[in-house]
């Protein structure tokens, strides 16, 4: 019984035994034979067994969630099916003199994602490592399955922090919904075991985050702009000093438009009765 890391089913060089795990030895009718648990390197083994048809039914230990289960080898030759998910191994045929090994339990460790929803700069400055910002609360953060389908949502503390915890490992993505009074900024793929992991679909969702065995994903964040704003007033500058005084009245139904610096329209507005825009 086994530390299952990548969930491929495979013990391999790094996937530690788990100790202490009961396994029960049944016979074809599937009244249990014998019980054994494993040592501190997760080993089992029943011996002395007459030949005839055995299953291996594990106790699943509290504190992992179900892995992948695999039937052994009898002289080379796999015996027995693997009920998955189910801990059972079952259909072993054990001939006299014969001994079957590999007869192995995957477990896994629930995986956690987290990250943050905050402002950006006065800048516009989302994920400067010098940069102050600040945290969005009571924001929507959806988990995603790989398909892109919601299965959970959160919403941010009073620190702009949210957390999907005790998931089960595979692919996933997260999404944040805009809050109606700000801008979208951006989002940034996670940090797994020092490396990135996932990549940004747009300004509101990160996917492709994959999540091994007891692995715990950090700063998968999102940004917003708080909307900024420009006005003036358009008059009758009657001694043409450029400062409005009294009796230099308003305008009013002028179009004035916002553009970029390349000469692109951003908007349209008109101004009020008293010339204000």
């Amino acid at each position: 019984v086994y530390h299952d890391r990548d969930g491929d089913g495979r013990l391999q060089t790094g996937e530690e035994g788990i100790g202490d795990v009961e396994l029960q030895l049944l016979d074809q009718r599937g009244e249990m034979v014998a019980t054994q648990r494993t040592n501190s390197h997760g080993f089992y083994e029943f011996d002395g067994l007459l030949f005839g048809d055995y299953a291996i039914a594990e106790v699943h230990p509290p504190g992992w969630l179900d892995g992948t289960d695999v039937a052994g080898l009898i002289n080379g030759r796999v015996v027995g099916r693997a009920i998955n998910p189910g801990d059972l191994i079952d259909t072993i045929r054990l001939g006299s003199g014969q001994v079957g090994q590999r007869y192995n339990f995957g477990e896994q460790r629930a995986t956690a994602i987290l990250g943050t929803v905050h402002l950006s700069t006065v800048g516009g400055d989302c994920f400067g490592l010098d940069a102050e910002h600040h945290p969005l609360a009571s924001v929507v953060v959806q988990l995603l399955d790989v398909e892109g389908q919601r299965i959970q949502e959160t919403r941010t503390d009073s620190a702009g922090n949210y957390a999907f915890l005790d998931l089960v490992p595979g692919t996933y993505g997260v999404r944040e919904m805009t809050p109606p009074d700000v801008i979208n900024g951006g989002a940034r793929s996670g940090i797994t075991d020092g490396s990135q992991n996932g990549h940004v679909l747009d300004a509101d969702t990160v996917v492709g985050i994959e999540m091994l065995s007891s692995q715990r994903t950090t700063h998968v964040d999102f940004c917003e702009h708080l909307p900024s704003q420009l006005g003036g007033r358009v008059y009758h500058d009657r001694n043409n000093d450029g400062r409005q005084i009294d009796g230099e009245e308003g305008i009013e139904g002028v179009s004035l438009q916002l553009l970029r610096e390349n000469g692109t329209q951003v908007a349209v507005t008109t101004t009020d009765q008293d010339g204000n825009y």
